[in-house]
């Protein structure tokens, strides 16, 4: 059984769970079935092997807070079910049915996993979008990887995490040139920029007009 321990193969399986991989997952309980109808390996090492494999299910499970009984099993312990499972053509296809339960799990925690992600990050904008935040600050705030983080952000929102950054400045920039008496300087200070020239640059790109133009619009319509 060296030739095929579950360890050597625990880095592919954990890929193939967080890439939502059946394919390779197949790919590993297949080889291995091959290698043991061809070897003529006894039934009780086969549940041994595939048991191992059902422990690194159950491990990922477990640390996304699943209940691998609930969620593998379906109410039933699922190394129990595979003890009793007969021949090793049945105790693959059995593999394949937790493989599928397993997956159908994992895509549903990383969709809600992301999702938090997205909604936290959001909510921490909107927070601190006066400070000197950046991709990288919410990242590390988020315990997630800033290549990560800054792909995840442009897939479910459409638009990249410092252009969202902007927007929210831009959106409260203009509610205080409209609203208020503030110098521009002190407006530029009051939504995260320091600089008085490099926010009316920005302002004038996101908006069509610069910060002393779009007030002046704004108290002639009133």
């Amino acid at each position: 059984m060296d030739e095929l321990p579950v360890s050597a193969a625990s880095s592919q399986i954990i890929t193939a769970i967080s890439e939502n991989n059946e394919e390779e997952l197949v790919k590993i309980i297949e080889e291995a079935g091959k290698y043991f109808i061809s070897n003529r390996t006894h039934n009780e090492k086969v549940r041994f092997f595939y048991s191992r494999l059902i422990i690194e299910y159950s491990d990922y499970i477990q640390a996304t807070g699943g209940d691998s009984l609930k969620i593998l099993g379906q109410g039933e312990n699922p190394i129990e079910k595979l003890m009793k499972t007969g021949t090793i053509r049945e105790i693959i296809e059995y593999l394949k049915l937790i493989t599928k339960r397993l997956l159908k799990y994992a895509e549903q925690y990383q969709s809600e996993h992301k999702n938090r992600i997205i909604y936290k990050s959001r909510e921490y904008i909107v927070k601190n979008y006066n400070r000197n935040i950046s991709l990288t600050s919410v990242a590390r705030q988020l315990n997630v990887n800033p290549s990560y983080f800054s792909k995840l952000f442009k897939d479910v929102m459409g638009i990249n995490f410092i252009d969202y950054l902007t927007m929210i400045r831009m959106d409260k920039a203009k509610y205080y040139l409209a609203n208020t008496d503030m110098k521009i300087y002190q407006v530029a200070a009051m939504v995260g920029y320091q600089n008085e020239e490099y926010f009316s640059k920005l302002f004038k790109q996101t908006i069509a007009m610069s910060p002393k133009e779009y007030r002046e619009n704004v108290l002639r319509q009133k």
